[in-house]
């Protein structure tokens, strides 16, 4: 087959997968946003990405845009060709599902070790994993104080604004049925006192908005994949790398006794919170 000839059928499926979603959603588009933070589009269905350097995206207003011109153009073209199209939507959805997410590069265990030597790298990928849940469970549940224990003032104060828009409109971000696929480190630094780590989480879930009992996007029954990039950062300042006896420097950060004058140490737990949350892709 020539190019002309791929590049020509790739456009009549395309017109015929278009024509289909047009005919089932009569000739409207809406495009809403859900997920704590606004970060999936619950009619995307395929990879998308995020470049956006905050943590969630603008929008999600839910206004229909209209293509009644073009919609009533291709209904007359494809006639009663809906069989055909649906089919056609189908296997290119299916095609989809199969298409990876462009991921990025884990970090060695010794690379974490440099920072945390009291804690394994998969457990800590596991506690980030368990904080992104329960943040969505707090966002669906409008816990605003619970929230902001588990995000930085920036992130807290962007999340309440668009929490209060849902409440305003009498809707609720249903989130459940968690199934966390993947999660690794990418990047860990320690800036002004301060440790940011940077890793990426896939993870499934059910996710759509609901007015009362009525469903206002996505679906209660299909499970969304995404693909999230989380930032995480703690300060510094409670790791006790000092012997508060004698003063001695304490390389080791895990020991509860100075190697020194034998001075029992106790050190805080590091909490952590994340400061942002970037989709890098939805299928």
């Amino acid at each position: 087959m020539s190019k002309t000839s791929k590049k020509l059928t790739v456009i009549i499926i395309c017109l015929l997968a278009l024509t289909f979603g047009l005919m089932y959603n009569k000739t409207t588009f809406t495009s809403f946003l859900t997920d704590s933070g606004f970060d999936s589009s619950s009619d995307s269905g395929s990879s998308s990405s995020s470049s956006s350097s905050s943590s969630s995206s603008s929008g999600g207003s839910g206004e229909p845009v209209t293509l009644e011109g073009l919609g009533e153009m291709l209904l007359w073209l494809i006639g009663t060709g809906a069989v055909t199209t649906f089919i056609l939507y189908f296997f290119i959805r299916l095609a989809l599902t199969d298409i990876p997410f462009e991921k990025g590069t884990p970090i060695e265990e010794e690379e974490f070790k440099k920072y945390f030597k009291d804690i394994s790298m998969s457990d800590f990928v596991f506690e980030r994993i368990a904080d992104l849940v329960q943040i969505q469970y707090h966002w669906m549940n409008f816990d605003y104080d619970k929230l902001r224990e588990k995000l930085t003032d920036e992130l807290y104060n962007q999340y309440e604004m668009q929490l209060k828009t849902l409440s305003t409109k009498g809707q609720k971000n249903i989130m459940n049925n968690f199934r966390p696929k993947e999660g690794f480190i990418t990047s860990i630094k320690k800036v002004n006192n301060r440790y940011e780590v940077i890793m990426e989480v896939i993870i499934s879930f059910i996710d759509y908005i609901a007015e009362g009992e009525t469903i206002v996007s996505g679906s209660k029954y299909g499970l969304i994949t995404m693909h999230y990039e989380l930032t995480f950062v703690s300060s510094a300042d409670n790791i006790i790398d000092k012997c508060p006896q004698c003063g001695a420097s304490i390389e080791d950060t895990t020991t509860q006794i100075c190697p020194y004058c034998r001075h029992q140490i106790t050190q805080d737990s590091t909490k952590w919170v994340m400061s942002k949350k970037v989709a890098k892709g939805q299928r």
